[in-house]
C-alpha cells in the first residue's frame, strides 16, 4: 500500500470515532479507576438496539460516556448574569432531577452554559471528508447546519442513560441507594468559553462584544430541550425537579482530571 492511500485509511479509520472510543477505554484502564468500568454494552431499549461506549461505577456515581469525534470546535456563550448551576439526575427512592449551587461549582472547577455555537477551525480536514461543500462567506467562520452539532450528540446522550437507567430498574438494581448519574461526551474537539455584559447586547439583538474568552478543558451544557425522558412517548420513567439537564463535555486529553473534579460536588 502507498503511504498517501495508507494516510487515506487511517484518516477515514480516525472520522468514525471508533479509535476515540478505545483511547478513552485505555485512559480510564490506566487510571486507578481501572477496575470500575465497562466497555461497550449494548441492550435493546423500546424496540432500539442501545450501546453505550464506556460505563464508570465509583463513588456511587455512574459516568456514562458517549466518544465524539468532531471537525469542529465548540464555543460555549453565557452572560455574566449566568447562574452557574449543574442540574444533575439522582436515584434517591425514586428519580429525580437536583441542583448543584454555584458554590459547589466553582470548588469543583465547573462552569455551565445554556448555548454553544460549532465553528469549523480544520477547515482542509473537512473538506476532504466532505468533498463539493462550498465555501461560505470569508467574513463568516463556517458553521455547523441548523441541527446542531452538540445537540445532536447530547439527544443521543440522554436516551442512552434512559435506556441504562430503565435497565437497572428492570434488573432491581440499587432502587433504595443514592446514587448520581453523569451522562458525558468525550470529545477530541477543543472547547471554548465565552461571557458578554448585557449591555454588550445592542438594541437590535446584536451582540457587539465579549468580556471574557478561554480554552476549556471540560465544562457543563445545560440543555434545556425536551429531556423528560422523550415526551410524546410513553414514558418509562418518571422523575420531578428541573426539566433542564446537564451534560459534561470533556476534551479527551483531560477526562481523569474532570472525574476528579466531579468528585468534589
Amino acid at each position: 500500500m502507498k503511504e498517501s492511500e495508507k494516510r487515506v485509511l487511517i484518516n477515514t479509520i480516525n472520522s468514525s470515532g471508533s479509535i476515540l472510543e478505545e483511547q478513552v477505554f485505555s485512559v480510564l484502564s490506566k487510571s486507578r479507576f481501572g477496575n470500575e468500568i465497562e466497555k461497550g454494552k449494548a441492550f435493546t431499549f423500546q424496540d432500539e438496539r442501545i450501546e453505550i461506549d464506556c460505563l464508570l461505577s465509583t463513588f456511587r456515581l455512574r459516568f456514562l460516556f458517549e466518544c465524539k469525534r468532531s471537525f469542529y470546535s465548540f464555543y460555549f456563550l453565557r452572560s455574566t448574569e449566568y447562574r452557574n448551576e449543574g442540574c444533575l439526575i439522582q436515584q434517591n427512592a425514586g428519580l429525580r432531577t437536583i441542583q448543584i449551587n454555584p458554590q459547589a461549582m466553582l470548588k469543583s472547577k465547573l462552569k455551565t452554559f445554556p448555548y454553544c455555537l460549532e465553528v469549523l477551525e480544520n477547515q482542509g480536514a473537512f473538506q476532504r471528508a466532505k468533498k463539493g461543500k462550498v465555501d461560505f462567506a470569508p467574513e463568516l467562520a463556517e458553521r455547523a447546519g441548523r441541527e446542531e452539532i452538540l445537540h445532536g450528540f447530547t439527544r443521543q446522550t440522554f436516551k442512552n442513560l434512559e435506556a441504562y437507567i430503565w435497565k437497572l430498574h428492570q434488573k432491581r438494581e440499587f432502587l433504595s441507594e443514592l446514587v448520581t448519574f453523569l451522562p458525558v461526551i468525550v470529545t477530541n474537539a477543543k472547547l471554548y468559553s465565552i461571557e458578554f455584559k448585557p449591555e454588550q447586547i445592542d438594541a437590535d439583538g446584536d451582540l457587539q462584544d465579549f468580556c471574557n474568552f478561554q480554552q476549556e478543558n471540560y465544562l457543563g451544557f445545560n440543555f434545556s430541550d425536551s429531556v423528560k425522558w422523550d415526551v410524546g412517548k410513553q414514558e418509562i420513567l418518571t422523575e420531578s425537579g428541573s426539566y433542564e439537564k446537564t451534560v459534561f463535555v470533556v476534551n479527551v486529553n483531560h477526562l481523569l482530571s474532570f472525574i476528579e473534579g466531579i468528585k468534589q460536588l
